[in-house]
C-alpha cells in the first residue's frame, strides 16, 4: 500500500490505493505521522526490553502468553502473540482469541538479525506490529524487531512496537517472546512414546556423570488416569522423572505423557528427533483423586541415547520441579 500526502497552498491530497494513485497537478515532499522522526531512524527508538514481552494493546494493560507462527508462500513467518494460553496455539482455537493479540509479518526463512519497519517501509515479505482485538485493527507505525536465535520450532525475539488509533488511543509493547514455529513441527502418534518403552542405564543427571544405574520407562497401565471429560481410562507412558541423586539413593517421580491428554510436537533436526509431550489441566489419578497435572518432557534421541529435559508440578502434591539427565539403552 502507498501513501501519498501532499500539501500545498492549505489544501492536503491523499491517495491510498493498492494499485496506483494519480499524481495530482501539484508536488511536494511527503509528509511524516507526528510521531515517527523518519524512516531510517529505528536505532532511536527505545532500547529492548529485558524483560517478558508486554505493554499495552489498543489502550489495555497487556501482557504476551503465548505466540505461534507459520510460514506463508515459502517467504513471509506469520507471527501471533496472544494475551492468554492459547493451548493449540499451532490448532483452529487459536483462530479465536477474543482477547487483544498482535500480529507480525517476517520475512522467511529468518536471519539472526534485527528487522525494522514503520509505515514508509512496508514490503512484500515484512511488515510493521497489527495491533487487534474483535472489530478493530491497528497498524503500528513502527516496530523493530531481532530474532536471537532459533532452534528447532522455537524463534527466540525480542520485539519493541508503537502505534495509535484515529482517536489517539496508544499502543506500545517492548520485551522478548519464545514463538513456536507451526510450520517446523509435526503432531505425534502416541505409538512413538510407547516404542521408548524399555530398560536404561543413567549416564548423566543435572551435568553430572552418574554410575549407569538401571531406570526403565514404562507402561503405567490402563487404569491409573481417568478422564472425566470422556469418562474414560487412558493409557500412559512413565518415565523415571529423576529429582536427586546421592550415592545409591535416588528420588523421582513416575509421570508421562498421557494418551488423550495434552499434546506431543515433534521436531527433527539435522537427523536428530525431539518430542516435546505438554500438558496443563484436570485428571483423575488412581490411589490420589483429582489433581491439576501441570507437566512438559521434552526427549531428543540420537542413537541409543536419550537426553529428558521435564518441568512438572502436581497442584497441592509436588510442588514445580524440573531436571534434566540422560539415559542410554
Amino acid at each position: 500500500m502507498k501513501f501519498f500526502m501532499l500539501k500545498s497552498l492549505g489544501l492536503t491530497f491523499v491517495c491510498v490505493n493498492l494499485i496506483n494513485c494519480s499524481k495530482p497537478s501539484i508536488t511536494s515532499e511527503p509528509l511524516l505521522p507526528p510521531s515517527l522522526p523518519n524512516k531510517t531512524s529505528s536505532e532511536e527508538w527505545p532500547a529492548y526490553s529485558e524483560k517478558n514481552l508486554a505493554g499495552s494493546v489498543l489502550g489495555k494493560d497487556w501482557q504476551a502468553l503465548s505466540a505461534s507462527a507459520k510460514v506463508e508462500n515459502n517467504n513471509k513467518l506469520i507471527v501471533s502473540i496472544y494475551g492468554e494460553e492459547i493451548k493449540d496455539a499451532c490448532g483452529a482455537t487459536s483462530l479465536f482469541s477474543s482477547k487483544p493479540k498482535v500480529s507480525l509479518v517476517l520475512p522467511y526463512p529468518l536471519e539472526v538479525k534485527e528487522y525494522s519497519f514503520d509505515t514508509l517501509s512496508m514490503s512484500g515479505n515484512g511488515n510493521p506490529a497489527t495491533f487487534s482485538e474483535v472489530g478493530n485493527n491497528v497498524m503500528a507505525e513502527k516496530t523493530k524487531v531481532k530474532v536471537n536465535k532459533t532452534q528447532g520450532a522455537i524463534i527466540s525475539l525480542s520485539l519493541y512496537s508503537y502505534g495509535r488509533d484515529v482517536n489517539g488511543i496508544e499502543s506500545v509493547i517492548n520485551g522478548n517472546i519464545e514463538v513456536l514455529n507451526c510450520s517446523a513441527i509435526e503432531l505425534v502418534d502416541f505409538k512413538e512414546w510407547v516404542d521408548l518403552i524399555g530398560y536404561y542405564k543413567l549416564d548423566s543427571f543435572d551435568g553430572v556423570k552418574q554410575d549407569g544405574r538401571i531406570s526403565m520407562i514404562s507402561d503405567a497401565g490402563g487404569k491409573k488416569y481417568f478422564d472425566r471429560k470422556t469418562e474414560k481410562w487412558l493409557s500412559a507412558v512413565h518415565f523415571p522423572l529423576y529429582q536427586s541423586i546421592s550415592g545409591n539413593t535416588a528420588t523421582k517421580l513416575n509421570l508421562g505423557p498421557i494418551n488423550g491428554l495434552g499434546t506431543t510436537i515433534k521436531n527433527v533436526q539435522d537427523g536428530i528427533t525431539t518430542m516435546t509431550y505438554s500438558y496443563n489441566g484436570p485428571v483423575y489419578v488412581n490411589g490420589v483423586g483429582d489433581v491439576t497435572l501441570i507437566l512438559s518432557i521434552s526427549v531428543t534421541k540420537k542413537d541409543n541415547e536419550l537426553n529428558i529435559n521435564y518441568v512438572a508440578e502436581v497442584t497441592n502434591y509436588i510442588n514445580k520441579t524440573s531436571h534434566q539427565f540422560t539415559l542410554v539403552q
